[in-house]
């Protein structure tokens, strides 16, 4: 067994905390100064406390879209602490895709004022049933479309098909072409790429798959395909 190393700052610290538990804290005090600034900002935006000057509008966008960002990267954070030490569960349902698919395109819409994209959604007309965890597959699109977003210079697109396999879930955007920098020249993981791990492994603990296209022509666009092996319900 080494001997301790009285030089290294670090080694006390990882004595004491595993990394699930530095992600963990992180989460719970994050979460906690999110409710508190969320909360206002609705507060202001509801017109409760007067009219908001154009300036003030758009300085409470900007509040909000941070929250939305801080809010997922929290959640990304806890997914990450259950990935790391192989905690993460399913808690499996059945959800119409449809609905949650189109609930969460129209409060993203709503909460994110800041994006001038056009948020284009495509479901099936009628009603489509499928076992799933629903807040991990609210929490994948959630990530890509939040990403897309940030992103696009005139439009965001997502895509509800279904398959014989399952459930095939598109979102493509007309921003810049996206491509992982080679471990060599990384000197820290970009929060994108963050992201996209925790869509992946919560795709996978579905048993699923998820991959990425890029460029879609010569101006770029990028593109992510989620299949879900979902089990479906009343022969839709």
């Amino acid at each position: 067994m080494a001997a301790s190393d009285p030089s290294d700052p670090g080694e006390a610290l990882r004595a004491r905390f595993s990394v699930p538990e530095v992600f963990n804290t992180i989460c719970h005090d994050v979460r906690a100064a999110l409710s508190v600034t969320a909360g206002s900002a609705g507060e202001l935006a509801s017109g409760a406390h007067g009219p908001l000057n154009p300036m003030q509008t758009q300085l409470l966008g900007m509040i909000q879209r941070g929250n939305l960002r801080l809010s997922r990267l929290a959640g990304n954070l806890m997914v990450l602490s259950d990935l790391w030490d192989g905690t993460l569960e399913l808690r499996l349902a059945r959800i119409d895709a449809t609905r949650l698919v189109r609930e969460l395109v129209d409060e993203l819409r709503r909460d994110d004022p800041q994006c001038r994209a056009e948020l284009v959604v495509k479901c099936p007309p009628g009603p489509v049933e499928a076992t799933l965890d629903p807040e991990r597959v609210r929490q994948v699109l959630a990530n890509l479309l939040g990403m897309a977003m940030n992103v696009a210079l005139k439009r965001v697109a997502v895509e509800l098909t279904v398959e014989p396999a399952g459930l095939v879930l598109t979102v493509e955007d007309d921003g810049p072409e996206r491509k992982p920098a080679p471990k060599s020249e990384l000197k820290r993981v970009s929060s994108a790429e963050l992201a996209l791990s925790v869509c992946d492994g919560l795709v996978r603990a579905h048993r699923g798959e998820l991959r990425n296209e890029t460029p879609l022509g010569p101006k770029g666009g990028f593109r992510t395909i989620l299949s879900l092996p979902a089990r479906r319900h009343g022969g839709r």
